[in-house]
Parts: structure tokens; C-alpha cells; sequence
């Protein structure tokens, strides 16, 4: 029914501007937000429904009655670009593990984890669940979080063998991030925080900065 057919059929049943107007706005409701969860479809269209109806009652005031098809049209095209952007960008979006993972791109760097590791952390990460934090050891995610030991173990489990030519320790130093280098990052980590916590004393003369204090002589 296109938007023609549902204006003829509403003022066929009720001529009554203020209920077309109600009986238009649920037709064109319940068209756009068809399959969409009630409290997504409600979150979308509240506002644009308020808008629509603070518009209809102005007009109805100045007996403006043909205006109110221009307002139900600029409502269903106000909600049908509200519903794509939800599907396309936010809530109904369809799950992609690469595009959750695209966010954090810029964190995985600092921490050392190659192109490997991510891929296999992508492998380990359920349906649905979102990564949310990098840390050297480990990647937040919105359920358990997903270590680095468990995708190494993922990882070695499903590499090529090359009959053995490689060992598990040789194919972590050379195409994963071994273990010493994960600790030289804490390590490092662990530093900056401390120097963070403790600055440096620098406001005095610069004469005596760095030089040690000497307790006054009794004379």
C-alpha cells in the first residue's frame, strides 16, 4: 500500500483530521519499524512522532488541514532514514567480528599484537560478543576475556607443520609475540606508571637540582 492508498482509505473510514492524523502516524509506524524490536521501534519514532503531532496541532489551529499530509510525509521519511542509519550504524547493525575488531586497530599496535594474533583472536571471539580494551596480556571483551596463551595455544594447534621443520617455540619467536617481549612491555608499563605517580622534584634553583643534600655542619 503506497502512500496514496492509506490516505484515501484512512479519511474513507474517518474524515476526522485528528484521527487521520493518529491513524496515519500508526500506519506509517508500524510499516517502517516492521520486525524491528518494540523498544527500538519506540526509541526511533518517539521523537519524530512529537515533532509530527506539535506540527499537526499548529496546523490544525489555523484549520490548515491539508497540511497534514505534508507533515505525515515528512515524518515517514524522517523515520525510514532513522531505521536504515539503525540498521546500517547502530543497534540492528549485523554483527561483523572485523568491524568490532577495526575500532581497537589503534591499541593493538602499543601492545605488540601482529596481524596473527588478532586473527586468531578473532577466531576465539563468540557471535555477538564485542572486544573492548587491549592489554599486553589479554583483549576486554563484553564476556570473558580472550588471552593471549589461548590464542597462542588456538594458533599452534592449526599451523602448517612443514613436517616438523619448525618447532612451537620457533614459530612463537618468529610469526607470534613470544613471551619475554610481553614482559618487557609490563615492564615498561609498570615504569611509566611508577614515574606518573612519583615526579621528579624540578621547581628549585637549577643549580642544586640533581646535586645531593648535605646535612648542615655543626660548627
Amino acid at each position: 500500500m503506497n502512500q496514496l492508498d492509506y490516505q484515501a482509505g484512512l479519511r474513507a473510514i474517518d474524515l476526522n483530521p485528528v484521527n487521520y492524523a493518529i491513524a496515519a502516524e500508526d500506519f506509517i509506524t508500524s510499516r517502517a519499524c516492521a520486525g524491528i524490536p518494540p523498544e527500538t521501534a519506540e526509541r526511533l519514532a518517539a521523537p519524530l512522532r512529537a515533532q509530527l503531532f506539535e506540527h499537526a496541532s499548529v496546523s490544525l489551529k489555523q484549520y490548515k488541514f491539508t497540511s497534514i499530509d505534508d507533515h505525515l510525509t515528512a515524518y515517514r521519511r524522517a523515520l525510514d532514514a532513522a531505521v536504515f542509519k539503525e540498521k546500517t550504524e547502530g543497534s540492528l547493525k549485523p554483527y561483523n567480528v572485523d568491524d568490532e575488531y577495526k575500532c581497537l586497530d589503534h591499541l593493538f599496535a602499543p601492545d605488540r599484537w601482529n596481524g596473527t594474533e588478532i586473527g586468531g583472536a578473532k577466531q576465539l571471539t563468540p557471535p555477538g560478543v564485542k572486544p573492548l580494551g587491549v592489554t599486553p596480556r589479554q583483549i576486554e571483551t563484553s564476556a570473558e576475556p580472550i588471552t593471549r596463551r589461548a590464542v597462542h595455544e588456538f594458533l599452534l594447534s592449526r599451523r602448517p607443520r612443514y613436517g616438523d621443520i619448525i618447532s612451537d617455540a620457533e614459530y612463537i619467536a618468529t610469526v607470534l609475540t613470544p613471551e619475554h617481549v610481553v614482559a618487557e612491555i609490563e615492564k615498561e608499563r609498570a615504569a611509566d606508571a611508577y614515574k606518573r605517580a612519583h615526579p621528579v622534584y624540578q621547581s628549585g634553583p637549577p643549580s642544586i637540582i640533581g646535586k645531593p643534600v648535605r646535612a648542615p655542619q655543626g660548627e
